[in-house]
């Protein structure tokens, strides 16, 4: 599975140059990064993984009117060094498009039908720490109706963030977990 198909790559390119050059975005997504990660301290939270939402509009205010519907949603999000997301998740109707902000992980993704769940990785590694100026090193897209979840790799915890193409109130996340599927409206 590649990291995105090339009639995207504009809409990559402006959201790589907003994650990382822009001030305002930085800012927000390394404040965010900060409270997803401040949840481990509690020794009540037992997950491996935590994520907050930022609002879209830090992004698709600067974005060209023709990419601004492509984006709806983002999440920022934090997994421990070495460890997976608790659970496998679905997204039925969003792209999931997601960066390696600092770090390296894996995107776990399965055929786009929404049945298939036999997963092949696609490792994505920051750019401070990518051997190619390719963008799409980076990055990782996940079509709509893909069961897939992240994975940290290295030695340290991995950060990314997430843009989806629909927004927090309209997004049908579904999850499995311990066998179990949950769906969240």
């Amino acid at each position: 599975m590649t990291a995105f198909a090339e009639q995207e790559r504009s809409l990559f390119e402006c959201l790589h140059r907003l994650v990382f050059r822009d001030p305002d975005c930085t800012v927000a997504i390394e404040d965010g990064l900060r409270r997803a990660e401040a949840r481990f301290a509690d020794p009540e939270y037992e997950s491996t993984y935590s994520s907050v939402t930022l609002p879209i509009e830090l992004f698709s205010d600067k974005m060209p009117e023709t990419l601004r519907n492509k984006v709806r949603l983002c999440r920022v999000f934090t997994i421990k060094a070495n460890r997976r997301a608790p659970h496998e998740e679905i997204h039925r109707n969003s792209i999931q498009r997601l960066v390696s902000f600092r770090g390296t992980g894996a995107v776990n993704a399965a055929d786009p039908d929404g049945a298939d769940r036999t997963y092949e990785a696609h490792p994505i590694v920051s750019p401070d720490i990518a051997t190619s100026s390719d963008i799409s090193v980076c990055w990782d897209a996940v079509p709509e109706n893909t069961w897939h979840f992240p994975e940290a790799r290295g030695t340290g915890q991995w950060y990314g963030v997430a843009f989806h193409s629909a927004s927090a109130e309209e997004i049908v996340d579904e999850y499995v977990t311990n066998s179990q599927r949950i769906m969240t409206l």
